[in-house]
């Protein structure tokens, strides 16, 4: 990866400043202070009142010490924790209802376009920022940081590279947007085209240079929607018509590159139609207190597709986001209302795979299609590895197109992934062998924390983050105390902050452990990693099923 100057562009300056007299800024703090601070005020003294001030944002502040970390991480946990509390939420959910129903207005994460149509506002803005070729400029106004973020296209080429060494070919699939195949209800005039970034394109023939194949499916989309809705209304994703067709077309691909990884026998599938409803992600993104006011549900016709799974040992594997996921897991809505928790088994992968005649070795990560996805594939054995034919990685065009702070900003992470080094054999030496079925309790310190992600800044609904922790008694269960090993626990789940999520460096808790490779549909969520101090090759894992803090 080139080293990147924090400020690329020296020459372009950023030269904005807004300046207004003490005076006006006096009246200005005198009128708008006390009413700002009045609910919170009224808050914490009710929360006084009942005996829970240690429950408080600013208990929690206050309580602060060196010891439990940075300042700033304190803060902006603070921060977070206010927009949480009950007041604030009120406020939020009416003030963003009667924008809403009066004035069609949406928010930072939702833009209303005509015919209630929804979009995600980093869509729009990978659409028509930066993009993805050149840098964008240094600006003092943003984390100086930025300017030593990779761009996607330089991690896209490494990993190819690694596969390639490996002799391992790469099938991209920039999957469209909506802005991209419906644009007229975001600019009501004719467009007899795809809406692309400028550099779009460019991209695409540079992948395409470099070796990597290249499906790009928004021409073809924006020829269907005239047949059959591309894009759900309220949703971010495909509809099942679209997702079928897409599964066809790179069927159509590898039979014509790879007609050798089709599998001459045919699976017997047993398919099951069914009609479903959701509220799409981007109307929980709008966080409405009474979303049936303003929307109906969207109907959906799934076919389950029973008999046909996934496969470790499988010489395709499948890199994916939640385009994948999509009518597969339940958390991105369409779920059952019999079983709400069920697979429906419905997504893009079961759908290639019938194609294929072979089930897939799948890594689909919703958010995380951008790097979580790769690292989990990257984890495998070398010799697991290299057995792959084929590696098809399908993520959302928005994270290759988002510059390095608008991705930021969007919460898609882009950075290297080595791989796996060992062989099967010496991993399984180096691994701790947990006692099937059985949960373990542990009690040690926390050390190390992946920070939180925003709880209202991704349309997914359950996220998890990463920990370390230093454990000095084993309750129950089979647990070496010596080896080195990562913690996996919720930052929040169905949309709610879980207790996991707000641990404290320094203190102590007694954890529930179950091994992290039995948690299989877990593995599709949203998973903060920051930790930086462990070998993630060797280093075991473990899901925190619950955690209690000790006096």
């Amino acid at each position: 990866m080139p080293d990147v100057p924090v400020n690329p562009y020296p020459d372009e300056k950023d030269t904005t400043d807004y300046q207004i007299s003490a005076r006006h800024a006096w009246r200005i703090a005198l009128v708008f202070f006390p009413v700002v601070a009045l609910l919170p005020f009224m808050y914490h003294l009710s929360m006084a009142a009942k005996g829970k001030w240690q429950e408080t944002p600013a208990a929690k502040l206050l309580s602060w010490r060196p010891s439990q970390g940075e300042l700033l991480t304190r803060l902006h946990e603070t921060e977070k924790a206010t927009d949480a509390a009950g007041y604030s939420t009120w406020i939020q959910q009416t003030t963003q209802g009667l924008l809403t129903r009066y004035a069609s207005e949406g928010n930072q994460k939702v833009f209303i376009g005509g015919g209630d149509w929804l979009f995600y506002q980093p869509e729009l803005m990978a659409l028509r920022g930066w993009g993805p070729i050149k840098r964008e400029p240094f600006s003092p106004m943003k984390d100086p940081s930025v300017g030593k973020l990779p761009m996607a296209k330089d991690v896209v080429l490494e990993f190819a590279a690694e596969l390639k060494a490996r002799g391992i070919p790469l099938l991209l699939i920039p999957l469209p947007v909506k802005p991209m195949i419906y644009p007229e209800h975001i600019v009501p005039k004719r467009h007899d085209d795809p809406l692309y970034h400028p550099d779009q394109l460019a991209l695409y023939a540079e992948f395409e240079k470099a070796g990597i194949e290249v499906i790009n499916l928004a021409p073809e989309f924006f020829k269907l929607k005239v047949r059959f809705p591309v894009f759900l209304k309220q949703d971010t994703h495909w509809t099942p018509e679209a997702m079928q067709h897409g599964a066809r077309v790179v069927y159509d691909h590898i039979q014509k590159h790879h007609p050798d990884l089709i599998s001459p026998e045919t699976p017997l599938i047993q398919p099951q139609p069914m009609d479903l409803r959701s509220y799409g992600d981007l109307v929980h993104l709008l966080d409405l207190h009474s979303p049936g006011s303003l929307f109906q549900e969207e109907e959906a016709t799934l076919v389950s597709l029973d008999g046909i799974g996934t496969d470790e040992d499988s010489p395709i594997a499948l890199i994916g986001d939640s385009f994948v996921n999509v009518f597969d897991d339940p958390a991105l809505g369409f779920a059952k209302p019999a079983a709400p928790t069920d697979r429906i088994n419905a997504g893009f992968s079961r759908y290639l795979a019938m194609r294929l005649h072979q089930p897939l070795d799948v890594y689909a990560v919703n958010g995380g299609g951008a790097t979580q996805a790769r690292r989990n594939f990257a984890r495998r054995t070398d010799d697991a590895v290299r057995s792959k034919k084929l590696v098809i990685w399908a993520i959302a065009c928005r994270d290759l197109l988002l510059s390095p702070h608008a991705a930021r900003q969007a919460n898609v992470e882009w950075s290297s992934t080595p791989f796996n080094p060992n062989r099967s054999d010496m991993a399984n030496k180096s691994q701790t062998e947990p006692t099937a079925n059985a949960a373990v309790v542990v009690e040690g310190t926390l050390i190390e924390k992946s920070r939180n992600q925003d709880l209202n800044g991704t349309p997914y609904v359950d996220a998890l983050h990463t920990a370390v922790y230093k454990v000095d008694r084993v309750v129950s269960g089979a647990f070496d105390p010596s080896t080195d090993w990562q913690a996996i626990q919720w930052t929040f789940k169905a949309k709610t902050l879980q207790p996991t999520a707000n641990g404290t460096i320094g203190k102590r808790y007694r954890l529930t452990l179950r091994p992290w490779d039995d948690e299989k549909e877990l593995k599709e969520l949203n998973l903060q990693n920051d930790n930086t101090s462990l070998d993630e090759f060797t280093t075991d894992r473990w899901f925190v099923e619950s955690s209690e803090e000790l006096p």
